[in-house]
């Protein structure tokens, strides 16, 4: 899908020439011509992507996902409004309402920023109109696909360079990939399908995909579980369903893939839950980062990565300072035990160490013939494998900080169990980091649990001491530059409310109670703990939405801190299975059945 030759003179030109990347998609994605049907006094074309395509109407079979999106638990608030009129105006403009045959779209909620740079991602109710009467159907995700001059900015996409070209390209060519793969994957009940047509909207000159909503993200849905048992039982259900379906992908075969396909990016974000018959049903979403098992050569162009979650070994296969990136299964089950790790961790409110795993442009030059990269030359392979290394080293320290303080937990309540043997071999590994950078954050931890009921104020604080505390408190808050620009925080306001928001674990009320000696008195002015964060957040400066926010990530401490807040420890024994190196890594069908065996002998043991 290369860029229009033809120089562009008209708005009407612009027009055509997106019409014929979007035509051109169908056409090569498909496989064959894609029948469209004309919908009299309709500006939109409707293209089906099924033989046979079915409107699901159930809001339980609703699905969320993209790469762009994540849903705070919005099932039961939306439904909700979507019945009683006074909470969903009737009236819409054109702009969201989106029509289909029998029927129009109404967006709910935008769940993309305006910085997506290929397109919208919403929630939407499907209305359903006959006879003049309207009923509203399920939850579905609208992916709006962006027009040219959308996408890079510019009002004529005329001469363009040859980095537009190709970021148009690269862009076309994952939403015609999730488009095909929506439709291929559709059976499999644990991958995000499409509720029905895909559609062409040439008014707007967009390209329109309805797919699924999953009401939950599996972090949203890990904070409303209570109890051992149940955490422990959702992450294992997860992990045994994810596994099920890096199988089902490498062993789906077909002329595109003669060797399977593999998810080649995936990562927490991209992990649903649904509730079908009362049990959890998890689903792989983004479905662009869905492709055929190959051993790559492009950094660039050709994959995608996210460095949160990529398996290093994704670049450790150097050969005569040349690197090949890969996009086979055994990636994705690393990048499912990181999944695993930072939602057991989230849950528990564990701080982890970042993994810093980013190859520079400096470590590597890629070398292009006929437009197409043939080979990467690496820099300094010897540099390169020491930092790949090192990110190895960070995961495995993570975990084991993540299950030390689950361990200690336990301990405090009277649970004592032997280490599993994956997770012995990572502790003498690594026994002098873990003393040295583990084991005092845990004696602070501790400390807090078994403190709760100590006061160390000797005397309750006037209100002014109280306000003026307070405010030292959240100044002491303050990003330095390099914080602030790790996370994108450009003006004074965004740097402070970071500032709170990283900090919000010394806000929670277990530690203000063992630390601020005006702690009682700020209750009693307030009435409760969070009640007086509120005020003082106020009069700080930050606005009303942020404060809730930060609030509610206080409480969120305090609850996933709490000496309850525990998972059962075969779940870190699992993981360490995960991030092993690959050749020692089990594939996907073994790795289910060490998470099933791990399972089966703790529940027998009785622990």
């Amino acid at each position: 899908m290369g860029g229009v030759e033809k120089k562009l003179h008209s708005g009407s030109d612009a027009i055509d020439a997106t019409r014929q990347r979007i035509e051109k998609i169908f056409d090569e994605y498909f496989n064959e011509s894609v029948k469209r049907t004309s919908i009299e006094n309709s500006p939109t074309i409707f293209v089906s992507c099924t033989s046979n395509p079915s409107l699901r109407e159930k809001a339980e079979r609703a699905v969320e996902k993209t790469v762009f999106a994540k849903t705070v638990l919005l099932e039961e608030s939306l439904l909700k409004k979507i019945e009683t009129d006074s909470c969903v105006e009737k009236k819409k403009s054109e702009e969201e309402k989106i029509s289909f045959p029998g029927g129009y779209f109404r967006k709910v909620k935008q769940l993309s920023s305006k910085y997506n740079a290929v397109g919208d991602v919403s929630l939407a109710v499907k209305v359903y109109t006959e006879n003049g009467k309207e009923r509203e159907g399920e939850l579905v995700v609208l992916k709006t696909m962006k027009s040219e001059e959308e996408i890079l900015g510019k009002r004529e996409i005329e001469g363009l360079s040859r980095e537009e070209k190709e970021l148009l390209d690269r862009l076309y060519l994952e939403a015609g990939r999730e488009i095909k793969n929506l439709e291929r994957f559709k059976d499999n009940k644990h991958i995000a399908s499409p509720t029905g047509d895909v559609i062409i909207d040439h008014k707007r000159e967009r390209l329109i995909v309805q797919i699924e909503y999953v009401p939950h993200s599996m972090v949203d849905y890990l904070w409303n579980l209570r109890g051992e048992k149940e955490l422990s039982d959702t992450v294992f259900d997860v992990a045994v369903q994810m596994l099920d379906t890096i199988s089902y992908l490498e062993n789906y075969k077909d002329g595109e893939a003669p060797f399977g396909w593999v998810n080649n990016d995936f990562k927490l974000g991209n992990v649903g839950i649904a509730i079908k018959d009362g049990r959890v049903v998890a689903k792989m979403l983004d479905l662009d980062s869905i492709r055929p098992i190959s051993e790559m050569i492009s950094v660039k162009k050709e994959t995608k990565y996210s460095i949160e979650y990529c398996d290093p070994e994704k670049f450790m296969e150097l050969h005569n300072h040349e690197v090949a990136m890969n996009a086979k299964p055994d990636e994705t089950i690393y990048s499912l035990g990181l999944v695993l790790l930072y939602s057991i961790s989230e849950r528990m409110a564990v701080r982890l160490k970042d993994r810093h795993l980013i190859i520079f442009p400096a470590e590597y030059e890629e070398i292009i013939e006929m437009e197409r990269t043939t080979r990467v030359s690496v820099t300094n392979p010897e540099d390169l494998k020491a930092k790949l290394e090192r990110v190895r080293e960070t995961d495995e320290l993570n975990l084991l900080k993540a299950y030390l303080i689950n361990k200690n937990k336990r301990e405090i309540r009277g649970k004592k169990e032997s280490d599993l043997p994956e997770i012995k071999k990572l502790l003498m590994k690594h026994a002098k980091k873990v003393a040295a950078e583990i084991e005092p954050y845990i004696r602070e931890e501790t400390r807090l649990l078994t403190s709760h009921e100590k006061k160390v104020e000797k005397s309750i604080a006037a209100p002014e001491m109280v306000r003026k505390n307070f405010m030292t408190l959240l100044c002491s808050f303050a990003v330095d530059d390099k914080t602030a620009d790790m996370y994108d925080a450009k003006t004074p306001y965004e740097r402070l409310a970071l500032g709170v928001e990283l900090n919000a674990a010394k806000l929670t009320e277990r530690y203000a109670r063992n630390t601020y000696e005006w702690y009682t008195g700020a209750v009693m002015m307030y009435g409760s703990w969070y009640a007086a964060i509120g005020k003082a957040l106020e009069e700080f400066g930050l606005k009303r939405e942020d404060i809730a926010r930060i609030v509610e990530l206080a409480k969120r401490e305090e609850l996933g801190g709490d000496v309850k807040s525990t998972f059962e420890p075969f779940l870190f024994e699992g993981i360490a299975y995960c991030i092993k190196a690959r050749k020692e890594r089990p594939n996907a069908a073994d790795m289910k059945r060490i998470f099933q065996e791990l399972k089966k002998e703790w529940d027998d043991n009785g622990s």
